[in-house]
């Protein structure tokens, strides 16, 4: 078939003659019907800049300088909109006109259907008599949703998109009535408005509803105030986010008035921000706090049972370190008695380390500070001064340190690694009643320790590694008596099997000789599966009485301390750790399982510890923790997740989550319950409407009509 194509509809047609350039046209047919008429027929297409229309039929006429066009009419404007119509009037620009019959697409994702559609001047698109969806419609089928309305405005500059007289049908069933609502079309990331409501039953709180506003303060910051009304509280949350030229920072926060505490304005408010600073400086934050010990939980905005607040500044290259930190605590557990606990403490390091001449290793320095002060005041006794309460005692301490280490191959692929360590530590004490107010100490460590790693190929193209290792060292010193603050949780493991001391702090010494054996191994199979083990003990000349037994240093055996892994290529990784004692007695040990797969995620950590007066456990604690999800089809998700404490038999918490999705509506339905401290069941429900808004980057695919 012979195919023609025009420039300007074939110089006859001077459409927009002051213009510089305008439409082009490809047609089967072009005839000239009478002067000042012209008409293309077959397989029409028109370009205009972005605009592209296809139809069966074109009419042009010169007298009005308009376009008579039939359909099927098929309107592309660049990728984001697309039309469909019968037939259309249009101006000689192609931006201005009416489409009759006409289906409206908006970013592939909302389409409206229309009795009578109309542009104007490339910005505005009206529709009337409309109904719009995101859903994908087979067959004439009845969406999931769908906006019916008198009247749809598309503001294209603005990116918005107005429904006037609207009702909001399920199902075709009508749910909402709106006069007049203001949606963001699917281009647009940030603009004012409603966010997907949630509502809630919750056994504290009674039945309520989220309802989230959303307010754009610029490019980079924004505003969300959330009422969220119950039965028994009415309640405001604010989150606030900023963007700044060196970094971030957001606020999160509530205020509420309830039946719990009548008169009384309970609430809180958590923040935190990194900024990088001139000079490869980093300052962050972060602040906790709460009206009082059980809002946060009663409310289920947190599950923390401490507050810290926070400020740091802090510098890492190469071979220095600096890092300043002030912080704040405050416990939220009963059995706590924040005036004689640490309430302020103020910490800061500055590291460096450089290479020594070729084969003397390297040398380094730490300089250290760290400062607690306590209110000092005791509940049980008012007739104790706030500054003479010895349970509230105040510290400082400054600690200087040197080190030397080094390696070096010997023959056979033995590694000779070297380590020297030299501390001076000096404190001021006040208020304690038996230490200080000047304790100094003077602590001195050397080590010697030597690998031999082995290994060899094995059928089929795998790997085995054996890594052999012994290390003797001693630790020596002042020990003159301390409070011990930094070190009252030791766990002993590889990570710190061969460093001087396994106390993580400056607080707790470490004395005496000591001779350490471990073994490192790992197969690599050529299949892709791994198994991997470490095992290890210390043997030393005096009992480790700093240490608790269950930490498994409390004599002049150590027990062992056992390391186990094994990942494959189908998703499965087992991790444990474990403190086992010659006879075989489990001191702490914990244990991970993780499976990953395309559809399905499972993680589950089972936690054993003894018990120990020492560490503030009186009873044994064995404790399963479980999370796991499983996405069935293209839409569905579930979730469960679980803790239970073998120990008193009971669940400590379960909870459990349904989510459907699809290409035009979110449905999440969660319901969680704790059974310990502030017993609380919660049921949760939200639904959100796609095709507003950019949405999710992992939405599901687009269904497809079958037939």
């Amino acid at each position: 078939m012979l195919r023609i194509v025009l420039a300007l509809f074939l110089a006859v047609m001077p459409m927009a003659a002051t213009a510089q350039s305008g439409p082009t046209l490809i047609a089967d047919q072009v005839v000239v019907e009478r002067e000042g008429v012209i008409i293309a027929r077959g397989n029409v297409q028109i370009w205009q800049g972005t605009v592209v229309i296809s139809a069966h039929e074109v009419r042009y006429d010169r007298t009005t300088d308009s376009l008579s066009i039939k359909g099927p009419i098929v309107v592309q404007d660049g990728d984001r909109v697309t039309i469909l119509a019968s037939e259309a009037e249009m101006d000689n620009t192609l931006r201005t006109g009416v489409l009759r019959d006409a289906r409206f697409v908006l970013d592939q994702r909302l389409q409206v259907a229309s009795a009578e559609l109309s542009v104007d001047n490339d910005r505005y698109t009206q529709a009337f008599k409309v109904a719009a969806t995101s859903c994908h419609i087979c067959n004439g089928r009845t969406p999931i949703w769908q906006i019916r309305a008198e009247r749809m405005v598309h503001d294209k500059q603005e990116q918005q998109i107005y429904f006037e007289n609207a009702q909001l049908r399920f199902f075709n069933v009508p749910v909402l009535y709106f006069p007049r609502i203001r949606l963001p079309d699917p281009s647009l990331k940030r603009a004012n408005g409603f966010l997907i409501p949630r509502f809630h039953n919750n056994s504290q709180l009674g039945f309520g509803v989220r309802l989230p506003y959303f307010i754009t303060l610029g490019d980079h910051k924004d505003l969300t105030i959330t009422p969220y009304i119950t039965s028994k509280s009415n309640t405001l949350e604010l989150r606030y986010r900023q963007a700044t030229r060196l970094g971030r920072f957001e606020f999160n926060g509530a205020v509420s008035d309830d039946t719990f505490l009548p008169g009384a304005a309970r609430g809180y408010v958590f923040g935190s921000g990194a900024f990088d600073l001139a000079r490869d400086y980093k300052l962050t934050f972060e602040i906790q706090a709460t009206s009082d010990n059980t809002y946060l939980k009663e409310y289920r905005y947190s599950t923390a049972d401490r507050l810290r607040s926070r400020i740091e500044l802090s510098r890492a290259q190469r071979n220095k370190n600096v890092e300043l930190r002030l912080s704040a605590y405050h416990s939220l557990r009963p059995t706590d008695v924040n005036s004689i606990l640490p309430g302020i403490v103020v910490e800061g390091i500055m590291e460096e380390r450089a290479p020594l001449a070729q084969g003397w290793g390297e040398a380094g320095y730490t300089l250290s500070f760290f400062g607690s002060r306590r209110a000092s005041s005791n509940p049980l006794d008012t007739a104790l001064d706030t500054d003479t309460d010895p349970d509230g005692f105040d510290l400082a301490r400054f600690t200087l340190q040197g080190t030397w280490t080094g390696r070096h191959v010997l023959s056979q692929g033995l590694i000779f690694d070297w380590h020297g360590q030299a501390d001076v530590d000096a404190y001021h004490i006040r208020q304690h009643g038996t230490l200080g107010p000047n304790v100094n100490n003077v602590t001195g460590a050397v080590s010697a320790t030597l690998r031999w790693p082995l290994m060899r190929a094995t059928a089929g193209g795998g790997m085995m590694q054996l890594e052999p290792i012994v290390q003797l060292s001693h630790t020596d010193g002042t020990g003159n008596a301390t409070p011990n603050q930094d070190s009252t949780r030791v766990e002993l493991d590889f990570g710190n099997l061969l460093a001087p001391s396994r106390a993580p702090g400056h607080d707790a010494k470490d004395f005496g000789t000591r001779l350490t054996f471990g073994v490192k191994a790992q197969h690599d199979f050529a299949n892709g599966n791994q198994l991997a083990w470490n095992v290890g003990r210390i043997f030393r000349t005096n009992g480790a009485t700093t240490f608790s037994p269950s930490s498994g240093l409390g004599s002049t055996q150590s027990d062992w301390v056992v390391e186990a892994g094994y990942q494959n290529q189908s998703g499965l990784e087992v991790l444990n750790r474990s403190i086992l004692s010659d006879a075989g007695q489990l001191r702490k040990s914990d244990t991970r399982l993780a499976f990953t797969q395309d559809r399905t995620k499972v993680a589950a950590t089972h936690t054993w510890l003894e018990a120990d007066p020492s560490e503030q456990r009186f009873f044994d604690v064995s404790e399963l923790s479980l999370d796991a999800s499983r996405r069935i089809g293209d839409h569905w998700t579930l979730s469960t997740g679980a803790r239970y404490d073998f120990e008193a038999g009971t669940l400590s918490e379960a909870n459990i989550g349904a989510q459907y999705q699809n290409e035009c509506i979110e449905v999440k339905f969660s319901a969680s319950r704790t059974f310990t401290g502030v017993q609380n069941t919660d049921y949760g429900l939200s639904i959100g409407l796609r095709g507003f808004g950019t949405g999710p980057a992992d939405a599901p695919p687009v269904k497809k009509c079958g037939g």
